[in-house]
């Protein structure tokens, strides 16, 4: 029987009990099997390599566009060593310490003196020779790295805005990119989405190890920042539309350990490739390696669903069941066709839309604090990555360190988020990763500095957890997506903020981590404000949502004592990057 023929209404023969067993794809992932051999061998095998471009382009620029620790005005003069240059320029203060300046030289004959000469004659009339911007461009201490884009455009001093927004373009490509992407996935199918983004993206990161200039460069990272997260989505939503909700929390974990991972073998790359050319390329070419993977991605089978493509869906059913070792019930195997031509094709299908989120008062408000938290979450984290290999003393160690102590989280967020509730959780750990943030502005550097920034790294990562589920749920059922798409375009900002406030550690070491410091105070006090959420019957309707939490006492938000457990209850945690509703047919929504 031809199954792609059939809809719903051809189904009068079908037994009762049959058709009310088997009334979404959730009931038939339980007759063949939603976490078997198949799921494993495609999760471990496809879908976890085809997120690694998302961790290999959000971390490749650190090292691309890193600013080595020192610098300094170009002498005509041969035999300069570092320790050579308080004595041939100009002194500041920087960071508490007195150390040759990196921008300015004194205005001498450089060409027609020796090195002694020019240390003498600034040793006897330091105090009254003038001084100028550098004349002949920068040397760069090449101890770390051969090359990167900042030493070969000399992106420094009067410059150094220009390396902040070649950061800064790529997370920019993302404000619109999944937009692209995810219309592309909805309407073409996962498959084709994701080979073509890769695609795309591939092209431009191989063309940007070619740039010619600053402003090539910045475009190519653009159009690579067009597909960085939504790789990760993508990847996310795949996994759960082969594995069914019921795994949503451990697919989340695994996709981001999955990420973590790749980040890990992306600084790998980079101890050993140190020119930015070579190190584009190196960190590209290999991910061509991915379309092998074409025969054996398989397509959404939720996708197929909603595009009533059922003959297509009826060979991924039987051949789920046979990998898994799974013997079919006769009755199921005789009537599948039927069966699949019985299913909700668009059960959960939002029937509300972002405006709806802001028609009510209660519902604007937790909507605006969501968008918000989520807002200091992506800003901090982001900083965070950035900041660790930029002024940590081993870039590579730093960044290794920065990136390990996310999986703690990954592993305990959920036992931590049932014990506090969600809003306690935020609020304490928000509160934590700001007293790490602000401590810092004591302290000029070291052991202390590098411990600090990993334990605000480390809370940061839970609240970006935690905060995820929160929305999930907040947000009625009805405008679930719009909600997560809102949110998400908000943290999008963060992020190309989030190089900016990097940056002012070139000036003050540590103010970065104050500023981190301040917006985390700040969204931990908006965290209170929200209604507790574990434990409680979510809303459903947008009615549902203005009334949950509407009438919140003072003594109500002031309280920081956590929730008490019920005797029998279950709750997930939804992991973070992701933006999907709770059942399929998924639709994509940026």
């Amino acid at each position: 029987m031809d199954s792609s023929a059939l809809t719903p209404n051809d189904v009068p023969s079908l037994d009762p009990g049959i058709r009310d067993k088997f009334h979404n794809y959730d009931a038939i992932l339980d007759e063949i099997g939603g976490f078997g051999i198949y799921q494993k061998l495609i999760l471990f095998l496809v879908l976890i390599p085809a997120i690694i471009p998302n961790g290999f382009y959000n971390y490749n620029i650190v090292f691309m566009s890193a600013t080595p620790a020192e610098y300094w005005c170009r002498l005509p003069v041969d035999n300069i060593s570092i320790s050579d240059l308080p004595h041939l320029l100009p002194l500041e203060q920087r960071n508490g310490e007195i150390v040759h300046s990196r921008c300015m030289m004194f205005d001498l004959n450089y060409a027609n003196l020796t090195k002694q000469e020019i240390a003498n004659t600034v040793r006897i009339y330091n105090g009254t020779l003038s001084v100028v911007p550098c004349r002949s461009g920068w040397d760069f201490d090449h101890s770390v790295y051969e090359s990167t884009t900042v030493t070969e455009w000399g992106l420094v001093c009067d410059k150094e805005v220009l390396s902040t927004i070649s950061f800064a373009s790529s997370t920019f490509g993302g404000l619109f990119g999944a937009f692209i992407w995810a219309f592309i996935a909805d309407r073409f199918g996962r498959k084709k989405g994701y080979f073509s983004m890769i695609a795309f993206q591939l092209t431009f990161a191989i063309a940007s190890a070619f740039s010619p200039n600053l402003l090539a460069y910045c475009m190519f990272r653009m159009c690579i920042g067009m597909c960085t997260s939504f790789v990760y989505t993508l990847g996310l939503l795949m996994s759960i539309e082969i594995t069914g909700t019921k795994t949503r929390a451990l697919m989340s974990v695994i996709c981001s350990i999955g990420y973590t991972s790749s980040v890990l073998l992306l600084l790998l790359i980079a101890y050993f490739v140190r020119d930015w050319h070579h190190f584009a390329l190196a960190s590209s070419v290999p991910l061509l390696s991915l379309f092998f993977l074409i025969p054996f991605f398989p397509e959404s089978p939720r996708w197929l669903l909603a595009q009533g493509r059922l003959k297509e869906l009826e060979v991924y059913v039987r051949k789920v069941a046979r990998v898994n070792r799974v013997q079919l019930d006769p009755k199921f195997d005789q009537n599948l066709p039927l069966i699949l031509a019985n299913l909700d094709r668009h059960e959960d299908e939002e029937t509300a839309n972002l405006v709806d989120l802001f028609r009510t008062p209660n519902l604007r408000k937790k909507t605006l604090i969501l968008a918000f938290i989520n807002f200091c979450n992506s800003g901090i984290f982001t900083g965070l990555n950035l900041y660790a290999p930029a002024f940590g003393g081993n870039p590579h160690w730093s960044a290794f360190l920065t990136n390990m102590v996310e999986f703690p989280p990954y592993l305990f967020a959920q036992q931590i988020c049932d014990r506090l509730g969600r809003r306690l959780s935020l609020f304490y750990f928000m509160l934590f990763c700001s007293i790490f943030c602000l401590v810092t502005a004591g302290i000029t550097g070291g052991t202390a500095l590098t411990v600090l920034s990993l334990a605000a790294k480390f809370c940061i990562t839970i609240t970006f957890l935690v905060a995820e589920l929160y929305e999930e749920e907040s947000f009625p059922t009805v405008v679930r997506g719009a909600g997560h798409s809102f949110t998400s375009v908000v943290s999008q900002f963060a992020g190309v903020g989030a190089p900016f406030v990097v940056n002012l550690g070139n000036a003050f070491l540590v103010l970065p981590l104050v500023v981190f410091g301040c917006l985390s105070v700040v969204g931990a006090g908006t965290t209170l404000f929200m209604p507790e959420t574990v434990y409680k019957q979510l809303p459903q309707t947008l009615d549902d949502g203005e009334n949950f939490g509407k009438h919140m006492r003072w003594s109500t938000i002031v309280s920081l004592v956590p929730p008490k457990r019920p005797k029998k209850t279950r709750v997930q945690l939804v992991g973070f990057k992701a933006n999907l509703k709770e059942e399929g047919p998924y639709t994509i929504t940026g």
